[in-house]
């Protein structure tokens, strides 16, 4: 009887100590990967490309230029709902978007980090507008900055068709810093500003109440994503102080 004991509290002990070796192999830590192991990675940009890209700080001079690009309007439905069909011969229109680049450019300029801005003309926009090509014409403009961005703006749903005298728009900016020489983004930012307004006695119709809400949305939207960057090129992260 003493032999059963014994054997049974011999062989618990052995599942005890097989249980507690085989949790201590699997809570054993993990390896750190440094590398992708997804062949197709390979074919875009070497691993030694990239870990030397990752492990590496990029330094920008102090009082630089910078160029600027802005993608086209993407929702050319909603800009006809605003200003008719030929919204580009609007004068509203092209007063506004006059406005907006006037807002950016000066919150840029305020920044002691930028000597000048430089508004890339259509003429010399690139037929793809991808970074090597839009890098390539900022060397141009001798602009070792690159500031892209893309707005979109409308009215909500909901506000589509005026009910009684209620306004309220949107407006979202998609912004993206490029260092020319290097080809980093070191800043991005996506910022979306809503207005809401009511039509005046000054609106003589209705789409003269949707293009003020439309275009103050964008001015906010504009002024908070630029001064967002500013903010950042005072922060030296990644500038240096050469000359």
């Amino acid at each position: 009887m003493r032999i059963s004991t014994f054997f049974v509290l011999f062989t618990g002990l052995l599942l005890l100590t097989a249980c507690t070796n085989s949790y201590m192999v699997h809570q054993q830590p993990k390896p750190v990967l440094n590398e992708s192991l997804f062949p197709a990675d390979q074919g875009l940009m070497s691993q030694a490309d990239i870990n030397r890209i990752l492990d590496s700080q990029i330094a920008i001079p102090d009082h630089q230029n910078i160029a600027v690009f802005r993608y086209p309007d993407q929702d050319y439905r909603s800009l006809n709902t605003v200003y008719g069909n030929q919204y580009w011969y609007n004068e509203s229109y092209m007063k506004q978007q006059q406005a907006y680049m006037d807002t950016l450019s000066s919150v840029l300029s305020s920044s002691n980090k930028i000597k000048g801005v430089r508004v890339i003309p259509s003429m010399l926009e690139p037929a793809k507008r991808d970074v090597p090509h839009l890098r390539q014409t900022s060397v141009r403009l001798h602009a070792p900055l690159l500031l892209v961005f893309r707005m979109e703006s409308d009215l909500y749903q909901n506000y589509k068709f005026l009910k009684g005298s209620k306004l309220k728009a949107f407006s979202t900016i998609e912004m993206v810093l490029l260092d020319v020489r290097t080809g980093i983004i070191p800043f991005s930012i996506i910022v979306t500003e809503d207005v809401e307004t009511r039509k005046t006695d000054q609106d003589l119709n209705g789409d003269l109440a949707k293009q003020r809400a439309i275009a103050t949305a964008a001015k906010q939207a504009i002024g908070v994503s630029t001064q967002k960057l500013v903010e950042f090129l005072e922060s030296q992260d990644y500038f240096s102080s050469v000359k």
